[in-house]
């Protein structure tokens, strides 16, 4: 897969354009925003419908537990599959935004078993070694900071086995955040020097996106509606 990202103009490996899997910039968008109409009783005719066709879109891309950014002409006229290079699993394109997509999907349409390997996927993919690797800031968009914030929600709704497994990754995200003797001010204080106080990349978003992981509370407000994750 080429790993520069697609720009309005035709780049490498884009000349043919591209099918984003992304919770920010792609199907999983409106994936999770028709699941969370419909768990809130609102509903249109051809809805249940294009739920199934985004979640058969995406089954289709999955390579175990991880879901490609992206699917380019490549990918649909090639000859194989090669497996995923190790990727962050970020809010914004990664695997924590899908399936937290597909887990919200689930819930809605009453779907016990693409529950479990929605929480499954999103368990493995936050556990997993290489993948935070891959993960390199703290913010909401594509940082710890974002991980810890859905696997929080996501255990919230989660099956009694998997929400032990997301609390388990939301402990190491906060620990990975925040190593044990660190100072949280000073290292609050570096964030804003070098970020600012930006939502998606900045300070605020990464203040909001740990304030219930670290407390172990529920949000007070909806104020993630924004990034489809509640």
């Amino acid at each position: 897969m080429d790993r520069r990202r697609p720009v309005r103009q035709a780049g490498p490996g884009f000349s043919h354009g591209h099918a984003n899997n992304g919770l920010a910039h792609g199907i999983a968008g409106p994936l999770a925003l028709l699941a969370l109409a419909l768990r809130r009783g609102v509903e249109v005719e051809g809805q249940h419908a294009a739920i199934r066709t985004v979640l058969a879109w995406l089954e289709r891309w999955r390579d175990r537990h991880v879901w490609p950014y992206w699917i380019t002409s490549a990918h649909l006229t090639g000859p194989d599959r090669r497996p995923l290079a190790p990727q962050r699993p970020s809010w914004c394109y990664g695997t924590a935004g899908v399936a937290r997509a597909q887990q919200l999907a689930a819930l809605a349409l009453g779907d016990p078993r693409l529950r479990h390997q929605a929480e499954s996927a999103l368990a493995t993919a936050l556990l997993d070694p290489l993948a935070l690797a891959a993960t390199t800031d703290v913010s909401a968009c594509h940082g710890y900071a974002g991980l810890a914030h859905i696997a929080h929600r996501a255990a919230a709704n989660a099956s009694p086995c998997n929400a032990a497994r997301l609390r388990a990754a939301t402990a190491l995200l906060l620990d990975t955040t925040h190593p044990p003797g660190t100072d949280p001010d000073e290292q609050a204080r570096r964030l804003l020097a070098s970020a600012g106080p930006a939502f998606l990349d900045g300070a605020a978003g990464t203040a909001l996106a740990l304030l219930s992981p670290a407390s172990g509370t529920t949000p007070a407000t909806r104020w993630d509606a924004c990034l489809l994750t509640s």
